[in-house]
């Protein structure tokens, strides 16, 4: 056989043996989405990411083995290589490859299961437990606000009394202070009004001495002399027992 065509040969050889590989590698996804579920982002992300690897896989080989010149029969020899994979072996590689997956992950899927059922139950007793002595709390400190809240409203009673004994206290005080100053105006007044009574009487004694009297007048005064005596004298007694009265009155007070 001619040197060029094996070369040609075995580049197609190749290029089959690439969309085998290409096919190979997106029914490891296959099986990896038959495993693990996957949303409709996630599918059309693995896709766009295998198409670009692939992509850069095709250039490489492309110019490793024919120096970068894109060939008719490669890219046939590749189609053909991914067809022959996909109607013999893709689908039965897929089943085979899930299933044994499948079982050696069942133990373990098991297990996972049985450790999430758990945890769930122990999270939920937890949250019971958690909400029950939050409950418990939030009573504690509703009960702790509400005597604080009596404290403060007996104490704040407390200071209303206090200040209203206060103010009593002192309306007292001033009302002493206020009889005093009235029993000290009335017994200045009363030493007044004594005093002037006593000068209107010198006065009135002194007039009727200068004045000229007849035997009758005379008479009389000197009949009724004594008498205006006694009267000037029980004035200035009565006198003299009221304002030592008042003064006696006015030093109890003060004690």
């Amino acid at each position: 056989m001619n040197y060029a065509i094996s070369v040609e040969l075995q580049f197609f050889l190749i290029s089959v043996l690439w969309g085998v590989l290409l096919l190979l590698v997106y029914d490891v996804l296959r099986i990896l989405r038959r495993v693990v579920k996957h949303d409709g982002f996630f599918i059309a992300l693995e896709d766009l990411i295998f198409w670009v690897c692939a992509s850069l896989f095709i250039f490489i080989m492309m110019y490793k083995e024919n120096n970068g010149v894109i060939r008719g029969f490669s890219i046939m020899g590749m189609a053909i290589g991914t067809i022959i994979y996909h109607f013999t072996i893709s689908e039965f590689f897929v089943d085979i490859v899930t299933k044994i997956i499948h079982t050696l992950l069942s133990p373990l899927v098991f297990i996972i299961k049985q450790f999430i059922k758990t945890g769930k139950l122990v999270i939920g007793k937890a949250k019971k437990v958690i909400n029950h002595l939050n409950n418990r709390l939030k009573k504690r400190i509703q009960s702790v606000k509400m005597k604080v809240a009596e404290k403060q409203q007996i104490t704040m009673k407390k200071r209303q009394k206090i200040l209203e004994e206060k103010k009593l206290k002192k309306k007292r005080l001033d009302d002493i202070q206020q009889a005093k100053k009235k029993r000290a105006d009335d017994i200045k007044l009363a030493k007044r009004k004594r005093a002037d009574d006593i000068r209107q009487a010198k006065k009135k004694r002194a007039v009727d001495i200068r004045q000229p009297k007849s035997k009758t007048e005379a008479k009389k005064s000197q009949s009724n002399k004594p008498l205006q005596e006694s009267k000037n004298r029980q004035a200035v007694e009565h006198g003299t027992s009221q304002i030592t009265r008042v003064n006696s009155e006015s030093v109890k007070n003060k004690r």
